[in-house]
């Protein structure tokens, strides 16, 4: 990447945004973006994630088959530090918020059968892993939180 697109890349991030939960700074892309809130600026003439550039500028080219995942859930951040390279089953694991179509808003939680109670389960290696029914939406995130930290590699299970 050139100096100069490099300089003009990092003009437009600010680097005094929220304190994430790793404890430093989140550095926070200012210019064009991109569906879902990730930064997306022009560079010879092609557009591509501000995140992807940031990683490219601190650690050089992502390698084939991997992605760029936000460690602090921030899709406009650009901090390096913030930033870890991984599978895209990896990223998947890393997600905090439900699903879009979810009805609660909790990810890996269903309203069990019948509408009695809520079903936590999760998904790993192309398997479904049942958690058990619950009678509380809370007691049933618990399981699923438990259930994703025990599995998944690249989780703190929430």
């Amino acid at each position: 990447m050139q100096p100069e697109w490099a300089a003009r890349f990092w003009a437009r991030v600010d680097k005094n945004g929220p304190i994430s939960e790793l404890g430093t700074p989140c550095w926070i892309w200012t210019g064009p973006q991109a569906g879902k809130g990730y930064g997306y600026p022009c560079f010879n003439g092609k557009h591509e994630y501000a995140h992807r550039l940031a990683w490219e500028l601190a650690y050089g080219p992502i390698g084939n088959g991997l992605t760029i995942d936000h460690r602090c859930h921030v899709p406009l951040c650009v901090n390096a530090e913030h930033l870890r390279c991984v599978t895209q089953k990896q990223n998947i694991e890393n997600q905090r918020n439900g699903i879009r179509q979810s009805a609660n808003g909790v990810r890996g939680v269903t309203r069990g059968r019948w509408g009695v109670g809520f079903t936590a389960q999760l998904k790993h290696e192309g398997k479904c892993i049942y958690l058990g029914t619950y009678a509380t939406l809370e007691e049933a995130e618990q399981a699923a939180v438990n259930g994703r930290a025990r599995l998944f590699t690249h989780s703190d299970g929430r």
